[in-house]
């Protein structure tokens, strides 16, 4: 990860409750400063999560067309669509992504609003997660 152009807010990785952590940020090409939250074992990716600035956030019609732009060389396809139960706003999708030579790997993009207007969160695993289900 370190070839991402990510500048790291601390040297290594941090142990903590629920694995090891990595804080930093990386300015994505439309999107400017982005924080980026690392979790894993200290050889493993767990997750990575992206934070994009409030004045890119985006909403859920927008989900399709935000992962393709950051990915462009990846297959994506659309795993789960927004729970019955989020919001006109705010919401969730599930894409399985799979870049060329490499296996699949599965984006939560997540929308909500907050005082300073719409968050858009980008969850990134090796596997689909089961936090990720809507529920019943």
């Amino acid at each position: 990860m370190d070839g991402l152009g990510i500048k790291w807010q601390q040297a290594g990785l941090k142990q903590t409750p629920v694995g090891y952590t990595k804080f930093g940020t990386v300015k994505l090409d439309g999107l400017g400063e982005t924080t980026v939250f690392f979790i894993g074992s200290r050889s493993e990716l767990g997750r990575v999560s992206l934070s994009l600035p409030p004045d890119k956030a985006v909403d859920k019609s927008e989900f399709d067309v935000t992962v393709k732009r950051l990915l462009p060389a990846a297959q994506i396809k659309q795993v789960r669509a927004s729970c019955k139960d989020e919001g006109v706003l705010g919401g969730t999708a599930v894409y399985q992504v799979v870049l060329p030579g490499h296996r699949p790997a599965y984006v939560l993009m997540g929308a909500g609003t907050s005082k300073m207007g719409v968050d858009t969160s980008m969850d990134i695993a090796a596997q689909f997660s089961k936090d990720w289900n809507c529920g019943p």
